[in-house]
């Protein structure tokens, strides 16, 4: 996703590292046309800046678009509201091919307005040619010229001018380049300015970016300085997303320094900025956009990366700055900041108990196991049997895996089980649960190959040991009368004294977030819906349940179709069916609500691990709840690793004693910054032991 726009400030870089910045911008734009194309988002210019306008992006690249697009078009528009009726100017720092300018003066916002976009002179040069060849874009200009020049040559760094908009080629570090330029536009540096970085400083060296803010304030004393970038550098999605951008040669400068959305407001607030804000991606959609708004993009396209999809959310900000008579004039766009988050109790956090430590797992294990949506089993006290998933397949291409693996606890040997007949091929689906019957017989329920076609079939996969060799059968459980609508992102959990699978939740087609619960007798393979007097836990998926004592059942997490995560708990008791709130003291706050994680009951301690939080910044701790007393502690996780960085969603786990779990594939496609898999299974070491 990196635009041309990081071409304007290649001060001290290699002519070479430049030409492979700049090719990154056709990249770019055709997924901002993607995204306009599938209709998130109106824009009828972006297409007459590129040579392909029909390809089409992942779903999950055009919503990143999208939630870029429209705060960044909120800006300007909230910004050009407030100052209506008077002179007003905006400076697109970095403008690369974006088509602001253009689809602002069509739909008529442009009213006493200058818009001057700034880029290095390469990028300038190219974007005038095609302003130049399109009639469409001439009409914008708005000076009555039928036609332009292809020989005429700028002035000085003016590369293109009319009445409302200018196009400069000038090195944003060379201040007084950049100085000299804005005068030949005739810029009013008093009136209300508007100046937008848009993912531009942060690859800038962070002394020049800061010189360049400086000089921002000093120069227009009533303005907003308005940047769109990333944060959040030390968990494993920064790190992976800062080594996409140093693969290609345009490494993330400040994210280091400014890696919060409090240092991003520091930042300026320390450079003489009288205000400044920030908000990421997360909170903007969850709060900014109308429920409405929500729903419609939602429905544009069948969707199944909410991990990826908040992740990237949660690492772009944008953070505004503003100062004299312009001091308030985004407070309406960012009003929601000043309102308490739904669905989170007010309760201050508990203290934090202990840390979380990874540890390589280093038992000879003769696979690196990368998967992730996939589903585990305990076979026996030391072999966990591994199925489905996405991931790398052993001709090392990614894709859905159909593959049936044991895992040795004792040697980390990894197996893999052949089908005994070619008819026992067992399909590739994902989100899916495994239940152990015993410890050669297991019941496969749900997940899906895509968001359009769940499975609907139930399957007893039974394991069978011939010469040696680890092979496998499958049989479907025929369709008997009523039956759970197929799903995926579900809970199930064996109920072994009275041999009945249970199953709550879950995703089905159309993006449909289910609240049912039913249970099937595992030796006839007949369902029942549950006959409860009580109200079921809200609809959600990507939620846990887990056997506590001989009836009951922890219901813990999820997320629900808001996109919003659950912090509620409930406790299932299966002989009455009752549905009751787990009482906490204090309540789970924002940190520790969670989709998408593992848990463990050891004795009476519930463990939460991993999980996405799209209410926070930062990964959501390692809960332990005390499920007698109604407490719970907190265990913090660490910084990534750079070389191995490890993603606690998608993943499975196993309790292999009181503080230790050992941690089974994960990861996830992030963004369009690559599909990063756990390498292989790490071990995950409570420091100080589970509470008394």
């Amino acid at each position: 996703m990196t635009d041309v726009i990081l071409m304007a400030f290649s001060n001290g870089r290699d002519k070479s590292n430049d030409a492979a910045v700049q090719g990154t911008n056709d990249s770019s734009i055709i997924s901002k046309c993607s995204m306009a194309a599938q209709g998130y988002f109106e824009d009828n210019f972006l297409k007459l800046f590129v040579s392909s306008p029909k390809s089409r992006r992942a779903p999950l690249i055009n919503r990143g678009y999208y939630i870029r697009a429209r705060i960044i078009d909120d800006v300007l528009k909230t910004f050009l509201t407030e100052c209506q009726g008077e002179e007003k100017q905006v400076i697109s720092l970095g403008a690369g091919f974006d088509s602001a300018f253009f689809r602002l003066q069509a739909s008529g916002h442009l009213d006493r307005t200058k818009f001057i976009e700034v880029d290095f002179p390469q990028v300038a040069e190219r974007k005038r040619a095609l302003i130049q060849a399109n009639r469409e874009l001439l009409k914008c200009l708005d000076d009555n010229r039928d036609e332009w020049s292809a020989a005429e040559e700028p002035s000085a760094d003016v590369w293109l001018k009319s009445e409302r908009y200018y196009l400069l080629g000038t090195d944003l570090c060379d201040l007084n380049r950049l100085q000299k330029s804005l005068k030949q536009c005739q810029v009013d540096t008093s009136i209300p300015t508007l100046l937008l970085s848009e993912c531009v400083i942060t690859y800038m060296k962070v002394k020049s970016s800061n010189s360049l803010i400086e000089w921002c304030l000093k120069t227009f004393p009533n303005s907003i300085f308005a940047s769109y970038e990333q944060i959040q550098p030390d968990d494993a999605f920064g790190v992976v997303m800062q080594n996409h951008f140093k693969k290609l040669n345009s490494t993330i400068k400040a994210i280091q320094t400014y890696p919060s959305l409090e240092a991003q407001c520091q930042r300026y607030t320390s450079m003489g900025w009288p205000h400044c804000q920030a908000v990421n991606m997360n909170q903007y959609y969850l709060n900014a956009l109308s429920p409405e708004e929500r729903a419609r993009i939602e429905s544009l396209e069948l969707f199944d990366e909410y991990e990826e999809w908040h992740l990237k959310c949660a690492h772009y900000i944008v953070a505004y700055a503003s100062a004299g008579r312009c001091r308030d004039s985004l407070s309406k766009l960012f009003h929601f900041q000043d309102k308490p988050a739904e669905n989170v109790k007010s309760h201050s956090e508990p203290s934090i108990n202990g840390v979380v430590k990874f540890n390589k797992w280093c038992k000879n294990c003769s696979s690196p196991m990368k998967c992730y949506a996939h589903a585990s089993a305990r076979t026996s006290a030391n072999n966990v049997l591994i199925c489905g998933g996405f991931g790398e397949t052993t001709q090392g291409k990614h894709s859905r895996l159909n593959s049936v693996m044991l895992l040795n606890l004792d040697s980390g040997k990894l197996n893999t089980a052949q089908p005994l007949q070619k008819s026992d091929m067992i399909d590739a689906r994902l989100h899916h649960t495994i239940n152990s019957i015993s410890q050669s017989q297991f019941i496969i329920f749900g997940g899906r190959t895509s968001p359009a076609k769940p499975c609907a079939s139930t399957i007893i996969l039974t394991l069978e040991n011939h010469q040696q060799n680890v092979y496998y059968k499958l049989s479907t459980l025929p369709s008997r009368g009523n039956e759970p609508t197929p799903r995926w992102r579900h809970s199930a959990v064996l109920d072994q004294c009275k041999e009945r699978l249970i199953v709550y939740g879950g995703c089905t087609i159309d993006g449909g977030v289910l609240d049912d619960l039913w249970w099937m007798e595992v030796t006839s393979g007949i369902w029942h819906k549950a006959n409860t007097s009580c109200d079921l836990p809200k609809p959600r998926h990507s939620h846990t349940m887990s056997h506590w004592k001989q009836n009951k059942f922890i219901i813990a997490g999820g997320i629900a179709c808001d996109l919003r995560p659950l912090p509620c708990m409930y406790v299932l008791e299966s002989d009455s069916w009752e549905c009751s709130h787990l009482h906490l003291t204090p309540s789970l706050t924002s940190t520790s609500c969670r989709y998408s994680h593992t848990s463990h009951i050891c004795g009476d301690n519930l463990m939460l691990v991993g999980g996405i939080n799209p209410l926070t910044s930062t990964q959501p701790p390692v809960v332990i709840i005390n499920l007698i007393e109604g407490t719970w502690r907190q265990y913090t996780i660490p910084a990534a690793d750079p070389e191995h960085p490890i993603m606690l969603h998608n993943h499975s786990s196993v309790l292999i004693s009181d503080d230790k779990i050992l941690i089974l594939g994960g990861g996830g496609n992030c963004f369009s910054f690559g599909t990063h898999l756990n390498r292989s299974p790490v071990e995950l070491t409570l420091e100080q032991g589970l509470p008394c």
